[in-house]
């Protein structure tokens, strides 16, 4: 009880803070102030660092920072767009990204200010649209369908990074154990070459019948290859892990020879590693349905196929009048078909007497002889088809819109030896068909989708969610969603994802809500709660996990210079330890509550200097199992653009918690490409501090430097990787060359 009612205070609190915001907001707006609010394009003061936040609000869910990467680096004609493209920017649904669309081919020349006003799009859509797309006028007709004469349709991109650590870790020292020793150098280096070329669309032109309802973007075409190598600290070659595809879309067609993703519906049994989970975006992971296949662009090695993958649309367009009211209705089919085959080695630790695998590697680490057996080890090899048919509907008459979709998805896992892990991230078995079966439905504010997926082993798992908005006027004033889950404790989906607690769909059932108020000017609020349960008991817990998850989250846009943000999240969950020693030792089962507030301020001086402030703590009760405990964290920060050459970012952060338990996270900015999302915990100071510099015309330096600093301990880490000093300090040192 008692670990119910401390966050309660807090929730308690957010309303007070909320009319204390918003009515010294208005007491201190002079006129022209007031006027410059009301106009349709509203300003967000936040930047793409706080994009990546939304992403990446816990250590194990990493962005799909490639794909955002690249359309920064070649944007996106948002006149020009297609859904697939923006389903790949991972904050887009199919259902927003087909809207989007839509709403161009309607209105061609409007620009993006229009399209979030007019879409009342979410703030982190709207940050993702403004990095990685640009709004161009709409050409004549005789220009449209050719490329720019001042751009060159050959576009080649070259990036280099290395990392430098100033205290070895004991893997490369003499203090390491035979089993500890790291057989590679300390050299820790990653390279991508990229070329596209984007071939004159005059060449590969459909028939003009469909141009209502093809985007322009699907008409040109792409010719794209990229190398990427990568080599760990400690790992024996440069080329460690080597990744490779060459893709070419002509048209509506899109095939990739090499390594690929592929995701299909709602993703439960088939998904990138980049699955949305619970974050500050509350309703977009909620209802997420895709139907793609793109290439792989990152270094992390889990969850990718590597062989040969095609996909193409056939779009059917109708339009009918009637002829009572002489109101136009407009709608169109469109049908998706793709298939892949991969075949690929897989590290797997292999019990040689019985022939079979007992368990395999996702790290991506071989750099001691124990890691370094394992390569190789599994051969696996997936064959798979999927279909989608979509149908939307436009009504003059009734001023809606109506779409639904229907999916399926059957693909064939096959490995050379059986696979006898109860890991939740493998396949059990040694062959199996896995398969999905989707459905969306949506008319004006409503929408529906569900999902059902049956594993190797034919156990069989689902998803059902909905999403609704209230409007007033042209705003959209309130916005909600739910989603249920239910999978069994059995269920393996070693290529899906699991939007709820657990990141792979298995031994979970959940009911998660959330809701966005958007009611009053500048200020956004948002929260969801999750409530969920095991449905066995756990590796760690001996009985059923359950627990409550609540989060809440109100950003307040003071003025165009200051931006205020209060962040709570409470979540209690059953949880286990061990206590005493010899006969005495037992389980002791009790649910652990663990209590977080974050407040943040972001204030923009000038366009050349920007700061910003945190202040986090945390409360830890373990029902008198363990003494509760505490942590806070602190820091300031500054963004300083003083050419247009130049960027730097610094930070220093200040920590004290009393265990890992009460360990705190915290974005930062890093050198592109790249997370850091460190967990700070025990007592000490961090610091960074990022130099990006364009010394020469298309070609950017970056440079950073990061120090943790702990007082409570004299070593950090523990095994091969542990450093014997209480100070961990690195270099991150990054070229990258466009021509």
């Amino acid at each position: 009880m008692k670990t119910f009612i401390f966050p309660l205070r807090f929730v308690l609190l957010v309303p007070f803070f909320t009319c204390v915001f918003t009515t010294r907001g208005n007491a201190q707006e002079k006129p022209q102030e007031k006027l410059q609010r009301q106009s349709p394009t509203k300003r967000t003061n936040t930047s793409l660092e706080q994009v990546l936040e939304f992403l990446a609000i816990n250590a194990t869910n990493v962005p799909n920072l490639d794909a955002l990467e690249y359309y920064a680096a070649y944007p996106l004609v948002l006149q020009k767009i297609s859904a697939s493209d923006l389903e790949e920017l991972a904050v887009f649904s199919r259902e927003t990204a087909e809207r989007i669309v839509e709403y161009f081919q309607r209105n061609p020349a409007s620009r993006l200010t229009q399209l979030t006003n007019d879409l009342q799009l979410s703030p982190l859509q709207i940050l993702v649209l403004k990095a990685c797309t640009t709004d161009k006028p709409s050409r004549s007709k005789a220009s449209r369908n050719n490329l720019d004469s001042t751009q060159t349709p050959l576009h080649v991109w070259y990036r280099a990074r290395t990392r430098f650590l100033a205290t070895p870790q004991r893997g490369f020292t003499s203090d390491a154990t035979a089993s500890q020793q790291f057989q590679g150098s300390p050299l820790e280096l990653y390279q991508r070459l990229s070329i596209r070329y984007d071939a004159p669309s005059t060449l590969f032109m459909p028939n003009d019948s469909l141009n209502n309802f093809t985007s322009a973007e699907q008409k040109n075409a792409v010719i794209e290859g990229n190398i990427t190598l990568a080599k760990d600290a400690g790992e024996r070659t440069i080329t460690d892990f080597a990744s490779a595809y060459l893709r070419a879309n002509v048209g509506n067609t899109h095939i990739i020879l090499g390594d690929f993703l592929v995701e299909s519906g709602m993703g439960t049994a088939l998904w990138s590693i980049y699955g949305n989970g619970k974050s500050a975006d509350v309703l977009t992971p909620t209802t997420q349905q895709k139907f793609r296949i793109v290439p792989y662009r990152s270094s992390t090695e889990q969850q990718y196929f590597r062989g040969i993958a095609a996909q193409t649309s056939l779009p059917i367009p109708r339009t009918t009048i009637n002829r009572t009211t002489g109101m136009m209705k407009r709608d169109s089919l469109r049908f998706d078909v793709k298939g892949w085959y991969s075949s690929q080695s897989r590290a797997a630790r292999i019990d040689t007497a019985l022939g079979v695998a007992t368990s395999l590697n996702f790290d991506g680490l071989f750099r001691t002889r124990s890691e370094i057996s394992l390569l190789g080890g599994l051969q696996e090899r997936v064959g798979g088809l999927g279909a989608e048919i979509r149908g939307v509907e436009n009504s003059q008459e009734e001023r809606t819109e109506t779409a639904w979709s229907l999916g399926a998805t059957a693909f064939l896992v096959d490995y050379d030896k059986e696979i006898i892990s109860r890991s939740s991230q493998v396949f059990f078995g040694q062959r199996g068909v896995n398969a999905s079966m989707y459905g969306m439905f949506r008319r004006g504010a409503f929408l529906l989708n569900a999902e059902m997926s049956m594993d190797g082993q034919q156990h069989l798992g689902g998803r059902i969610n909905a999403e609704f908005f209230i409007h007033q006027g042209k705003s959209k004033e309130w916005e909600f969603a739910t989603s249920a889950r239910y999978f069994p404790a059995s269920f393996r989906a070693p290529f899906g994802v699991n939007f709820g607690e657990n990141r792979k769909p298995t031994n979970e059932a959940g009911l998660y809500a959330s809701a966005i108020w958007n009611g009053a000017e500048n200020l956004r609020c948002v929260a969801y709660m999750d409530a969920y349960t095991s449905i066995t008991s756990t590796a760690t817990v001996p009985v059923e996990v359950r627990g409550i998850d609540f989060f809440t989250e109100t950003v307040w846009e003071a003025s165009d210079a200051i931006s205020l943000t209060a962040r709570l999240r409470h979540e209690t969950k059953t949880d286990a330890l061990t206590q005493g020693t010899g006969r005495n030792r037992q389980r002791i089962v009790f649910a652990r509550g663990k209590s977080s507030l974050r407040l943040h301020g972001d204030f923009t001086l000038s366009p050349e200097l920007r700061l910003q402030s945190r202040l986090e703590g945390v409360l830890v009760n373990f029902e008198n199992a363990e003494p509760q405990e505490t942590g806070v964290l602190a820091f300031v920060g500054a963004e300083w653009r003083p050419l247009e050459q130049l960027a730097v970012f610094v930070r220093c952060a200040g920590f004290s918690t009393q265990s890992f338990d009460s360990a705190l996270w915290q974005y930062e900015r890093t050198i592109a490409g790249t997370l850091s999302n460190p967990a700070l915990y025990g007592q000490g100071v961090r610091a960074y501090c990022l130099v990006e510099a364009a010394v020469i015309p298309d070609c950017l330096v970056s440079l950073r430097g990061a120090v943790t600093r702990r007082f409570d301990v004299s070593t950090l880490g523990s095994g091969a990787t542990q450093i014997n000093s209480n100070t961990d300090a690195q270099l991150l040192v990054q070229v990258d060359v466009k021509f």
